[in-house]
This record gives C-alpha cells, structure tokens and sequence, in this order.
C-alpha cells in the first residue's frame, strides 16, 4: 500500500510529532475501569476507553460507546496494545451474553437501543493478532447470536428487519427520535425525522459485513455458503432499492414511501468501506467525492445539501469515523491518489486546531476551519477518543 507525505498540505512534521506525542499520553486519561455496575454505569470485567473526560463540557464520560470502540480497537491494535483491544471487544461480548445485545453505551437508560453495528470487524482484527481459534469461535458464536436476535429481529424488543430482509435503526420505545440515536448520527438530516421509516445504507452495509465475515470465518462448508448467500441476498436487494444512478452512489432507502433518501450523505461510502460495491459503483463513488470536498476535508452531506439547524451530522461538519471509512474504502478499492488526498486534509485540519488549542474535538467545521463546528443537541466534546484514534492510525499510513 502507497505511503503518502503530508508534506504537500505544508503540515510542520514537529507539529504531528507534538500532536502524537500528545495522543499516546492521553490513552490514559481516557481509560476507565468499574468491574461492578455503580448506579446507572454498567460493569465490566476489563477496563476500556471514553470518549472525553472533560467536565466542563456537560459531560462526565464513565461509559464506553458501542461503534466509537471500532476505531479504538483498530488504534490499539496499531500501537501494540492487543491486550487492550482484547479486552475491549471481550466487554462487548459480556454485554451480549448479560443482555443479549450491544447496548448504545454501558448504561442501564441505553438499554432500549444499541449502535452501528462492527463487533465482528473489532473480533477479526483482534483475532490477527492472537491467532487464538478457541477464543475466535466463542466469539463469533456471540456475535451471530448479536445479527440474530438483535440486527434481524422481526418483533419487540427488536423489530428491525422490516422490508425485504432488510433492516433498520430502532429503539424499544418506537420513536423515530430514538432510533436516530441508535444510528450513531444524533441528528442528521438523512432520516428527515422520520428514522423508523428508512432502512440505512450504512446499517445494511454493516451487516453485509456480518454476514461475508460470517462466511469466512465458517467452521464448514456449509455454513460458509449459508452466509454466503446472506451476503450476496442483502447486496442484491440493496442495489435495487438504494443505488442511485444519477448520484452514483447508495443512499438510504424510505420504505414506507418507496423512494430513495433526499439528503445525500458519506454513508453511501460504507459499501466502499465494507467491500459490497462493485468496482462500476465504487468509480462512481470516487467521482462523486467531490460533492463533499473542501479544503480541509469531507462535509458530512453533501455540500448543495444546504445547512440543518440542529443536525450536527451534516454540512459544515466533518467527522473522524466518516474520513476513516471513506479513506479506507477508497483504499480498498485501489484509489490511493484519493484516499491520500483526503487523508491529508483532515490530518491537515486536525493539526491546525490542535496547534492553537492543543486538543482534539469531536467533530471539526470542514468548511470554515477558523470557525466551530455547527452545534447538535449538546455541547461540543473535547477529547476526543476516536478522533485521536483517526488521527493516529491516519498518520501512521500518510503522515510521511
């Protein structure tokens, strides 16, 4: 894979050493440990890592949040901390075993709703680096257990496939508000308020993933061509419902109206990210990265999509997990030229907050970068775990 230098975007290399140096000595203030529940926070028997420990931002962070831990898990791994990542993805496995799911976080109010689903990414990942089969077996049993009665159930408390095998966000208590949230984009315009009623490309993706891990990993032949054709079941249905021709990209899908979402987000990048795209689609997808590109990265919607009050998960905003996913889709696809073009932008803007104010935040306005980020629903978090987990890996490939 092509090493790009950051050195085009003028990055000062003492500058990314400083930012670095700062990340690997902040993994500690992000570690937390409670083994048994202590009011609302749920126990676990390993420690793990929050998003933020910064109080006065109106958040006392003592859980850990289902998808962010993906990108921890990935950063773990990439500094040699296996036994950290281990455990993290083994707390995640407690919970399924105590709860029968992955809640939002380990807390007994996000019970109702779990998060984007990546367990069985963070078990593979982890399983490379220990080649422990006894352990990667347990694992993906939970897991299975996780798509079965979680992501694929019909009925309460978990009615998510909904149409034509497909699924969608949801919440125990049925609003649309709630399901939102479980989307990990709380709020986004994607979902026009209305999330209960739209089956979501990046969710439909995930499990895609589920399902061709599944089938990797299968212990027969079998089982191998059972998911096997889950798998090429769900992208074909996908492609019918949600490839947009004009766009050229998936987009989420209103099942109770039959059309494809107005609002044009990256989450049509996680077929790129996940390997469910042809190479037809995943061209056309590079195309259309310019309708999210500015200087400094990739806009959350699209840049013609106009501002959201409210809706953090949208133009001006862009996001770490996003550039992530869209980064390592293109790679895997074998546009290097792009994903090094877009990696450097967001290591470039990264840089140029955290050399004025020595940290790194949730989210960063991608379109103005001397401004703030547009607001959501709560104060803008400081930190910030899986933004310093983006950065590091990020840097590590293109940072020269």
């Amino acid at each position: 894979m092509p090493v790009f230098s950051i050195a085009k975007n003028n990055i000062n290399t003492k500058h990314l050493a400083s930012a670095l140096d700062f990340i690997e000595n902040y993994w500690d203030e992000l570690t937390f440990e409670s083994a048994v529940d202590q009011k609302t926070l749920i126990g676990l028997p390993n420690e793990y890592l929050v998003p933020s420990t910064e109080i006065k931002q109106g958040f006392v962070h003592q859980e850990m949040y289902y998808w962010d831990n993906f990108f921890l898990v990935e950063a773990m791994l990439a500094i040699g901390r296996v036994n950290t990542a281990k455990g993290i993805v083994d707390n995640l496995l407690h919970l399924i075993e105590r709860f029968g799911l992955v809640p939002n976080a380990n807390r007994y109010y996000m019970l109702s709703r779990s998060q984007p689903p990546l367990l069985t990414s963070m078990i593979i990942s982890v399983y490379e680096r220990t080649q422990d089969s006894e352990w990667l077996g347990k694992a993906l049993d939970l897991a299975r257990l996780e798509y079965e009665h979680v992501w694929t159930g019909r009925a309460q408390p978990h009615n998510r496939q909904v149409y034509k095998d497909l699924s969608r966000y949801y919440d125990i208590n049925v609003l649309h508000q709630l399901a939102e949230a479980e989307s990990g984009w709380d709020y986004t315009p994607r979902f026009e308020n209305r999330c209960l009623d739209f089956l979501p490309v990046d969710l439909n993706s995930y499990l895609h993933k589920y399902e061709t891990d599944m089938a990797i990993s299968g212990f027969s032949l079998q089982e191998s061509e059972f998911w096997q054709n889950r798998a090429a079941k769900r992208a074909k249905t996908m492609k019918k419902l949600m490839w947009d021709k004009e766009t050229g990209l998936y987009l989420d899908y209103d099942y109770i109206n039959k059309e494809k979402a107005q609002t044009v987000s990256l989450a049509s990048y996680v077929p790129l990210f996940v390997g469910l795209a042809t190479a037809e689609e995943a061209e056309r997808a590079r195309l259309a990265v310019s309708n999210f590109e500015t200087k400094w990265g990739l806009a959350t919607t699209s840049l013609d999509g106009g501002m959201h009050v409210g809706k953090q998960w949208a133009l001006p905003n862009g996001w770490a997990p996003l550039h992530y996913m869209v980064v390592r889709g293109l790679e895997r696809y074998g546009y290097f030229d792009d994903a090094g073009r877009i990696a450097e932008k967001w290591l470039g803007l990264n840089l140029k907050v955290f050399k004025k104010t020595h940290r790194f935040y949730e989210k960063y306005n991608v379109v103005k970068n001397s401004s703030k980020p547009a607001p959501g629903v709560y104060p803008g978090q400081v930190g910030f775990g899986w933004t310093n987990a983006v950065f590091l890996l990020l840097a590590k490939e293109y940072g020269g």
